[in-house]
C-alpha cells in the first residue's frame, strides 16, 4: 500500500527524505505478554500512553585531570651568602639562606681554593649537609651544620681562606655563593689561602 492509503487508516507515516518513504509501526504489549501494532489513534488506547523517547546515549566526556604542579626551579648561584667568617679557634661560618631549598638537596662547603680553570684544588676539606625537610630562605648555617666529612680536613686560617658554597658535586661542583678572607680573589688557587672566583658568582 502507499503511504497515502496507510496514513488514511490511521497509521503514522515518516518521510526520511525525499528519495523514499518508510512505515514505521509503533507496537505495545498488554498484561497478557501480547503485542499490538497501534495507529496513531489508538495508541494511546491500546498501549496506555504515548512512548518514552529513549535515553541519549551520548558518552559524558571524561573529567580533565589536574594539571601537575610545576616543580620549583633548582637552586643556582646567588640563592645564598656567606656572611660570617671565624679563623680564630673555635673556626666557624655562617651561610644564609636567600631561597628556599628543597628536602633531599645536599649542601657542600669547602675551604678548598678554586683554580683557574674552575675546579676545586682539592688539598683541604669538603664537609656536606644533607636537608632533612625544606629549608625556607633566612635560615642560616654554620660549620656545626656540615657534620658529614666528605674529604680532608676542613680548616680555616688566619693567614688568609676561603668558604666556597656548592651543588652537584667536589668533581663538578656548582658554585652558588662564596666569601674570600684574602683581600681578595685571584687568579687562581696556588695556595691554600688562595682562590679565583668561583664560575658564575659575581664578587
Amino acid at each position: 500500500e502507499t503511504a497515502e492509503q496507510l496514513q488514511a487508516q490511521g497509521f503514522c507515516v515518516w518521510g526520511l527524505d525525499d528519495h523514499y518513504q518508510e512505515v514505521r509501526l509503533t507496537a505495545c504489549a498488554d498484561t497478557d505478554g501480547k503485542w499490538h501494532l497501534a495507529p496513531v489513534d489508538k495508541f494511546q488506547e491500546l498501549c496506555g500512553g504515548w512512548p518514552t523517547p529513549a535515553p541519549s546515549t551520548v558518552p559524558t566526556p571524561s573529567p580533565t585531570p589536574p594539571t601537575p604542579p610545576t616543580p620549583s626551579p633548582t637552586a643556582g648561584a646567588g640563592d645564598c651568602a656567606v656572611v660570617g667568617f671565624s679563623a680564630d679557634n673555635p673556626d666557624d661560618f655562617e651561610i644564609l639562606l636567600l631561597a628556599d631549598f628543597k628536602q633531599g638537596t645536599t649542601l657542600y662547603v669547602t675551604d678548598d681554593g678554586v683554580k683557574t680553570d674552575g675546579s676545586l684544588r682539592r688539598n683541604e676539606g669538603i664537609n656536606s649537609l644533607l636537608l632533612a625537610a625544606d629549608v625556607k630562605k633566612g635560615t642560616l648555617f654554620k660549620l656545626q651544620d656540615f657534620a658529614d666529612v666528605v674529604e680532608g680536613d676542613l680548616s680555616l686560617s688566619t693567614s688568609g681562606d676561603q668558604v666556597i658554597v656548592f651543588l652537584g658535586s667536589p668533581d663538578s661542583p656548582q658554585y652558588i655563593c662564596a666569601l674570600t678572607a684574602a683581600g681578595s680573589w685571584q687568579s687562581g688557587a696556588d695556595s691554600s689561602s688562595s682562590s679565583k672566583l668561583p664560575p658564575g658568582l659575581v664578587d
